[in-house]
């Protein structure tokens, strides 16, 4: 994500903290190695903000900060 500039905040615009980091993290495991993608891919497809099992267990999202 750095390397593209994208950085993840909780949707009210604030960053997020160790324990969302650690919520997103966590989810890893189903979204990638469990489900190998699939449920990451399913999800940010059908999301309105492109949210995968992390994103919407801890409340956040992946934005671009430049127009």
């Amino acid at each position: 994500k750095h390397l593209f500039g994208l950085e993840v905040r909780r949707l009210n615009g604030e960053s997020l903290g160790l324990n969302l980091a650690a919520k997103r993290r966590l989810c890893d495991l189903v979204d990638f190695f469990l489900s190998c993608g699939l449920v990451a891919l399913v999800l940010a497809q059908r999301r309105r903000h492109g949210q995968r099992l992390g994103d919407i267990v801890a409340g956040t999202r992946v934005v671009c900060p430049f127009p």
